[in-house]
C-alpha cells in the first residue's frame, strides 16, 4: 500500500481578510493619531492573530486549504501501474515539481522518465500516469500549491466559509477568556453549522 503524507512548505501568501474587514466585524474604530488619513488601532496585531487562528481552525475542520500555500507530498513508492496519485490538499492550484530517486542515497531527478497528466476536475487533484509509473523508484516528492485563489477567473473562498471565519474572529475577540475547560479556540456553533456542509476531511463525523 502506498502511503501519501503531506506538509506545508511555504507560508500563506496573504491574510484571508484585510485589517479593515476585521475591524468592521469586531466594531473596532481605528484612530488617526498622526492626521495622515490612515487610522490604526492598538488591537490590529491581535485581530490579525485571531484571524489567522480562525482560518487555521476552519481549515482543520474542513480538510481544505483556505489560504494559498505550498505543500510537499511524500510517497515511499509509486502506486502500481496506472493507479493515480491523489494529492491530499485541496483546492488544487498547480504542481510545481515531481522528484524521485532510484535508491535511498539517490538525490532524485526532476520529472525524468515520468509523463503524467493532472486531473483536477474533482475536489482533490489526481496525477494520472501516461502509461505506467516507474518501478523501483524511491523517495517520491511532489511539490504543489493549494488554496483558494481570488482573481477574475476563480470565485475565491466560498461565502459560507468567509462568514464562518468572521463569526469565529468576532467571537474570540469578544470573549477572550475560556468559560469552561476545553473551550479555547472552539468554533462557535454558528460557524460550525456554516462549515459542516462543506467538510471534506475523511474519517470525521
Amino acid at each position: 500500500m502506498t502511503v501519501i503524507r503531506s506538509r506545508v512548505t511555504g507560508p500563506a501568501t496573504d491574510h484571508l481578510f484585510t485589517i479593515e474587514e476585521c475591524r468592521a466585524q469586531c466594531e473596532v474604530v481605528p484612530i488617526d493619531v498622526d492626521s495622515d488619513g490612515e487610522g490604526t488601532h492598538p488591537d490590529d496585531d491581535l485581530l490579525l492573530a485571531y484571524l489567522d487562528a480562525a482560518v487555521e481552525a476552519a481549515e482543520n475542520f474542513l480538510g481544505l486549504s483556505l489560504a494559498v500555500r505550498t505543500y510537499e507530498a511524500a510517497l515511499d513508492a509509486f502506486p502500481c501501474d496506472e493507479i493515480s496519485i491523489v494529492l491530499p490538499d485541496a483546492p488544487f492550484v498547480d504542481v510545481l515539481s515531481l522528484t524521485y530517486g532510484s535508491g535511498s542515497s539517490d538525490a532524485g531527478a526532476l520529472d525524468v522518465g515520468i509523463d503524467y497528466t493532472v486531473d483536477d476536475f474533482g475536489q482533490f487533484a489526481k496525477l494520472v500516469p501516461v502509461g505506467k509509473w516507474p518501478r523501483g523508484a524511491k523517495n517520491i516528492r511532489i511539490a504543489y500549491v493549494a488554496g483558494y485563489l481570488a482573481d477574475s477567473d476563480t470565485p475565491g473562498v466560498p461565502a459560507a466559509i468567509r462568514q464562518a471565519v468572521m463569526l469565529t474572529l468576532g467571537s474570540w475577540y469578544r470573549d477572550r477568556e475560556d468559560t469552561s475547560v476545553g473551550q479555547r479556540f472552539a468554533l462557535p456553533n454558528g460557524a460550525e453549522s456554516l462549515l459542516r456542509p462543506l467538510r471534506v476531511r475523511l474519517g470525521m463525523a
